[in-house]
């Protein structure tokens, strides 16, 4: 009896070793909106594509971003335009945000400009750079800092 209690618990463990782990990049993140005003760190899980992002402040847990096909966040889920139009101010594209989280270019590119450890985007008033392990996005008042 003994001996299949430990058989189980030690089948337990070695399967539970091979379960596929989805991989966490810790983040610096600060974020000046109209709607949301938030420094402090992120956990950002990228599932194929789809992004959470758990913010903490003082190491108190104060909410989720889940970017799939909708962008939820305080317990409300939003087509990605009208996140987009309540939080940028107006529609650009549906993956914005996204782009912005991953530090990736925007706008397919546009306006970009290479620099020695990065790049910049200047289109009309948005400023975007990334420098090394730190992205800056700025919009009118609004402010997306990202240090990895």
């Amino acid at each position: 009896m003994v001996n299949k209690i430990y058989l189980g618990l030690i089948l337990a463990l070695f399967f539970s070793s091979c379960a596929k782990q989805i991989p966490t990049t810790t983040i610096n993140l600060t974020i000046k909106s109209d709607i949301i005003k938030f420094k402090g760190q992120g956990f950002l899980k990228d599932n194929k594509g789809d992004l959470s992002l758990d913010l903490y402040t003082l190491g108190k847990y104060i909410n989720t971003f889940k970017i799939n096909e909708k962008i939820c966040f305080n317990n409300e889920c939003y087509t990605k335009k009208s996140f987009n139009e309540k939080f940028f101010g107006k529609w650009y594209y549906d993956d914005l945000l996204k782009d912005i989280i991953l530090c990736k270019n925007i706008f397919s590119k546009k306006n970009y400009s290479k620099t020695q450890n990065g790049f910049t985007q200047k289109i009309n008033n948005i400023n975007y750079e990334i420098n090394d392990n730190i992205c800056n996005f700025s919009l009118n008042n609004m402010q997306i800092k990202i240090t990895k």
